[in-house]
């Protein structure tokens, strides 16, 4: 955490534009469930769960770089991946007050953990779930969101808002994240527009999972 830090602090004394991409961050339908939460249309957030299972094994194309196999950062691939959930979670109930969580390793193949689940609450008083798991198989929707008006489902292609009487509004991923993220840092590069995601908010990401990791 404390190289992060350094790394904010430095972008933030120079003009040049500093951007840490997150996939989540740049998908369309991540931007929709966003609007819907901020213009009111699920009401007042109650109760959000954050979902990640995924099977990594030496199969995996993802298991074979060098720096997951041996990973120096803390958490390993819960954080690799996590931080991308973390970003959409934050967009949804802000950042937690309170963060009480447990992890494991149940692949020694994957240090220094693969799964973790919590508990958290926000300053609204909205409450949350984070499960994640590195080796678990899971067709759960990746996030959802319980409001008092309507509650809403966020997959990797999709997102559905559905009100109380049944209504059901849709949202497709519209293009793929990483070609969005080099087409906006050229247009911040090139025509002088604000960034998107600021290295704040992914350190912002990279808190919460260092919170989910360490228990608090």
């Amino acid at each position: 955490m404390a190289a992060d830090r350094t790394l904010v602090t430095a972008a933030s004394k120079h003009t040049a534009p500093y951007m840490i991409g997150e996939n989540f961050a740049f998908m369309s339908h991540a931007h929709h469930l966003a609007k819907w939460i901020v213009t009111g249309r699920l009401g007042e957030v109650r109760f959000v769960e954050a979902h990640q299972l995924t099977w990594i094994d030496a199969a995996n194309p993802y298991f074979q770089t060098t720096w997951r196999q041996a990973p120096a950062h803390n958490g390993g691939f819960v954080a690799d991946g996590g931080v991308h959930m973390a970003n959409l979670l934050r967009r949804c109930m802000g950042d937690p007050v309170v963060v009480k969580s447990v992890t494991a390793q149940f692949n020694t193949l994957l240090p220094p953990v693969d799964t973790a689940l919590a508990v958290m609450q926000s300053e609204s008083g909205a409450l949350g779930t984070w499960t994640s798991c590195f080796t678990a198989r899971g067709e759960a929707p990746m996030l959802l969101v319980y409001g008092s008006k309507a509650n809403a489902e966020w997959h990797w292609n999709h997102a559905e808002m559905t009100t109380p009487s049944g209504i059901t509004t849709r949202a497709e991923a519209k293009e793929h994240a990483l070609p969005t993220q080099f087409c906006h840092f050229a247009d911040v590069v090139v025509k002088n527009l604000p960034l998107a995601m600021t290295p704040d908010e992914a350190l912002g990401d990279l808190v919460l999972i260092d919170r989910i990791l360490r228990g608090r």
